[in-house]
């Protein structure tokens, strides 16, 4: 198998956007692999994808192979790796911290947060959020394999870590550039695009909270833990919409940023 390597940001696609996408964990991949379970249902039940077919698979380490079906049964599909690269991880690692919302809710954000490119989740629980029930591991699965299916179709190549930690260990997370967004009628709220003026730091840490916010006391916590409060407009947003806007703009200010210092060369 040949690696190569992506240069930027802008490789972190596929080698090809036809090829249909399937994931399987690093430890899976050889030479001669074996696709089983629902991703071999939704290759020959769903894609109807025959032998002979090229298919890319992703093992969410930013390794990208393209492969060929080579057998095909009620139990597994076999395949054989024939070519291979590496997609360097973005050069901006965005950690998501949310507080846990309701089911629906939930997953929508580790859908989204993982379309957008969010390098960590971490859930905690906050005063106004939905307790945890029993059964941690679970949800975490439910949310590892909604992650996956982002992963496939939206070209990202990094599975976000996600893990479930309490709201104090949050705030003493190392990123960057640490935020929590507030409401629009927060005293000393900063509009969220003033707080990026060093672009220089490479990690940005974004705190959501639940549907009643945060806490006064739990802000108050952020701050002395060096978050800076922010808003996103004069709207009171539900969670989830905060968290896609959030990730979108953040996102969008360091690939602007990106862009910017790689100008495309002239025709």
């Amino acid at each position: 198998m040949s690696a190569l390597s992506g240069g930027n940001d802008t490789g972190r696609m596929g080698m090809s956007h036809i090829l249909r996408r399937f994931y399987l964990p690093p430890q899976k991949i050889k030479k001669k692999s074996v696709i089983e379970g629902e991703e071999r249902h939704h290759l020959e039940d769903v894609l109807r994808l025959k032998l002979g077919d090229e298919i890319e698979i992703i093992d969410g380490e930013g390794n990208v192979y393209r492969a060929e079906i080579i057998q095909l049964d009620k139990r597994k599909a076999s395949i054989t790796i024939k070519e291979q690269y590496f997609v360097p991880p973005p050069s901006v690692k965005i950690h998501l911290g949310i507080s846990l919302l309701k089911t629906k809710a939930m997953d929508l954000v580790i859908q989204k947060a993982t379309e957008l490119g969010v390098w960590a989740i971490y859930v905690c629980t906050t005063k106004y959020s939905v307790p945890f029930l029993k059964e941690k591991e679970k949800k975490i699965k439910r949310w590892q394999k909604l992650a996956i299916e982002a992963l496939k179709q939206s070209g990202n190549n990094y599975l976000p870590k996600i893990k479930i930690i309490s709201f104090e260990e949050i705030l003493a997370q190392k990123q960057g550039i640490k935020l929590i967004a507030v409401g629009p009628r927060e005293e000393k709220a900063n509009p969220i695009l003033s707080v990026f003026k060093n672009l220089q730091k490479k990690e940005v840490l974004i705190c959501i909270g639940p549907e009643g916010g945060f806490a006064k006391e739990e802000i108050n916590q952020a701050k002395e833990n060096n978050f800076v409060p922010i808003s996103l407009n004069p709207y009171i947003l539900r969670a989830e919409t905060a968290t896609i806007a959030a990730l979108s703009i953040i996102q969008n200010i360091f690939w602007r940023a990106w862009r910017d210092s790689n100008p495309r060369p002239a025709d």
